[in-house]
């Protein structure tokens, strides 16, 4: 079984991204439609399902992500409790998986961030642990799913170290990286967002 370097960069885990992606795609277009049918009640007025935004990619190159709307961007606040719902489940990043069909995401890899936010961690890190989160950055794909996402999910306050978690959670992600890995970590989101408080 491949691990490591050789694993990120294998067919093997592009055959995992895509079957997973595909898996996954179905659920994102039922969700996504009955967002925009309780959008159209809460807002009273038509917005569009998804939305782009620009983030930071494999060797910090750009490219754009795709999310599900939930928030209404007169106010910035979630339209109503489904919204609120699905964003808590992690919901909201299903039309990722069409990011990962094209190539520019994987199923597990570190999280895309704008680019703001990208370079205020990569600011905040101490030298070495910077270098080490930069060849993750420089040598693998973001994802939809990874060990901080996971980790996010049960401490979503604020930590003054949270730079750091980002980046070890990262690294280990990287140089634990197998087919076992990756599904781990599905499964591990999965329970979270069968066990979460939604409200």
């Amino acid at each position: 079984m491949k691990t490591g370097q050789d694993y990120i960069s294998s067919a093997e885990k592009r055959s995992f991204d895509i079957v997973t992606a595909n898996l996954l795609a179905p659920i994102g277009s039922g969700v996504g439609l009955l967002m925009r049918s309780s959008i159209r009640r809460a807002a009273r007025m038509y917005y569009s399902q998804v939305f782009e935004q620009e983030r930071v990619g494999r060797a910090e190159e750009r490219f754009t992500i795709r999310k599900l709307r939930t928030e209404n961007p007169q106010t910035d606040l979630p339209f109503n409790k489904l919204a609120l719902i699905l964003r808590r489940l992690g919901l909201d990043e299903l039309p990722q998986t069409q990011n990962v069909r094209e190539g520019s995401m994987s199923i597990v890899g570190w999280r895309p961030r704008i680019p703001e936010e990208h370079e205020a961690i990569r600011d905040k890190l101490p030298p070495k642990l910077g270098y080490e989160w930069q060849i993750v950055v420089d040598n693998t794909k973001p994802g939809v799913i990874s060990s901080y996402g996971n980790y996010h999910h049960v401490h979503h306050e604020e930590d003054p170290n949270e730079a750091e978690i980002i980046a070890e959670n990262d690294i280990r992600d990287f140089h634990e990286a197998s087919l076992v890995h990756d599904v781990s970590l599905v499964t591990d989101l999965g329970k979270l967002v069968v066990t979460r408080k939604l409200l």
